[in-house]
């Protein structure tokens, strides 16, 4: 009986063999967008009709010891915005998770475990998102 039940959770818990990619240039902005200027966002599903829910990623372009140390390479941001007609600040992100990966292969696997879909990421600036002017 518990080889049946790690079989059937190892299925809910693994990962396709192969997973959707980013558009090739939303990848390019990833990898060779300007060092303050390299995030890709995509539009997820929010918790409520209330929010909008985004995600954000973008190379860790850093001296800090601990990247290096650690390898970090990329971070991804999740949180969701109030849908208000009101001008929007960054101290109103709720639900707000981050992840730092190593790899491109990490993002896609975090991406899948999310929801989120590699193909729905593009610039900031033809998303909508809130803040691509800060």
């Amino acid at each position: 009986m518990k080889g049946i039940i790690k079989g059937l959770l190892s299925r809910f818990n693994s990962t396709p063999k192969e997973l959707e990619r980013f558009p090739p240039q939303v990848w390019e902005r990833l990898q060779s967008g300007p060092e303050d200027d390299n995030m890709i966002v995509a539009r997820a599903l929010p918790s409520t009709n209330r929010f909008s829910r985004w995600v954000i990623i973008y190379q860790r372009k850093s001296n800090d010891i601990r990247d290096q140390y650690f390898k970090l390479r990329y971070t991804i941001h999740e949180f969701e915005l109030p849908n208000t007609t009101a001008e929007l600040n960054t101290s109103e992100k709720i639900n707000k998770k981050t992840w730092y990966v190593r790899k491109e292969e990490e993002i896609y696997e975090l991406l899948y475990r999310i929801g989120i879909q590699p193909g729905n990421f593009s610039l900031p600036a033809l998303s909508n998102y809130p803040f691509a002017s800060l």
